[in-house]
């Protein structure tokens, strides 16, 4: 677990240091995902979900997102955070996240 934890924080920080910051003009964006929740069990269900993306920054580059998410399985999950786009050139963005639920 730790090696893993060092690799993703080096990840992060190569990453700020290579990328540019979002840009002013950034939008709103709603996310929606899907997938296979408890897979390896006999309680498996369909997992859906949708994100709000909001473009107001913090402290210049942070930005908040809220987010539901739902299973077959009766499950209902809230959660919200704090995001940071960083771009690399001008179709890839890794975005990544913070957040509690």
């Amino acid at each position: 677990m730790r090696k893993i934890r060092s690799v993703a924080a080096c990840a992060l920080i190569a990453g700020l240091a290579l990328t540019t910051p979002a840009g002013a003009d950034d939008p709103d964006f709603v996310a929606i995902g899907g997938g296979w929740y408890d897979w390896n069990d006999d309680q498996d269900a369909v997992d859906l979900r949708i994100e709000y993306r909001s473009n107001y920054k913090i402290f210049g580059a942070l930005k908040p997102w809220l987010g539901a998410e739902f299973t077959t399985d009766e499950a209902v999950y809230g959660v919200g955070g704090v995001l940071v786009d960083l771009y690399f050139g001008r179709r890839w963005v890794f975005t990544p996240s913070f957040g509690a639920g």
